[in-house]
């Protein structure tokens, strides 16, 4: 079994203690890929999110789609994980691909109606 799932398996599992030890000794190894961290973040919990940004993981990574975590965390509904993201100062104005903040998805994806202030 890799590194890398062995850490996803402790995610999913939410043993950090596991994670945290997997991490302090193969962080280049589990902090590099994006697709893979952000499986981490969708499968774990605050805690896994809070070890990999203890461990330089950066708040506003993005994937290859430009999709970043903040994204991610809001369209997954995860509050704890978003006023996390917000503690270790990631960018509410982030854009993605199609132009638009983590709010503005969150309201396209709930059915939400906003003003667009470019029409």
């Amino acid at each position: 079994m890799s590194i890398q799932q062995s850490f996803l398996e402790a995610c999913q599992n939410n043993d950090m203690l596991k994670c945290a030890m997997l991490i302090s000794s193969y962080k280049n190894e589990i902090l590099q890929e994006p697709p893979f961290i952000f499986e981490c973040v969708a499968l774990g919990d605050v805690h896994t999110l809070l070890l990999m940004l203890n461990n330089g993981l950066n708040p506003n990574l993005c994937d290859f789609e430009v999709i970043s975590l903040l994204h991610l965390c809001s369209q997954l509904d995860e509050s704890d994980e978003v006023d996390l993201l917000f503690v270790f100062v990631a960018d509410p104005h982030q854009l993605i691909v199609y132009g638009e903040t983590p709010l503005i998805s969150e309201l396209r994806v709930q059915g939400g109606h906003y003003i667009d202030k470019n029409v």
